[in-house]
């Protein structure tokens, strides 16, 4: 057993002598292994993750913009209800009316996109 373990750190320093690098994950098993990566599967892989990651930064900018219209529309609707509410020009059932139908719009605008 002892001298699988010096076998296997044998490797490892040689292929870390020789420059051969691997992608994140368990490295020490991969040199053990004899495992490595070329640099253009390398590279592809932190291409594909940077398109990955590009839409995921677009598509939450999208979320927050969703977001911030929809609180936006649903404040400016209940200041308008409270204050007419004040007023006494909306009776208890329009301005339950208003809050609820108010929170369905805002469900509505959110499965538009």
């Amino acid at each position: 057993m002892d001298q699988a373990l010096a076998d296997d750190g044998v490797r490892m320093n040689t292929l870390k002598s020789q420059g051969s690098q691997v992608l994140a994950g368990n490295e020490e098993m991969m040199f053990i292994s004899g495992v490595t990566i070329p640099d253009t599967v390398k590279a592809s892989v932190d291409e594909y993750l940077a398109r990955g990651a590009s839409i995921l930064v677009a598509l939450s900018k999208k979320m927050m913009n969703t977001i911030k219209i929809n609180l936006t529309f649903s404040l400016l609707l209940n200041g308008v209800a409270i204050i007419l509410a004040m007023v006494g020009s909306l009776s208890t059932v329009w301005d339950a009316l208003v809050y609820n139908g108010g929170s369905l719009l805002v469900v509505a605008l959110l499965w538009r996109g």
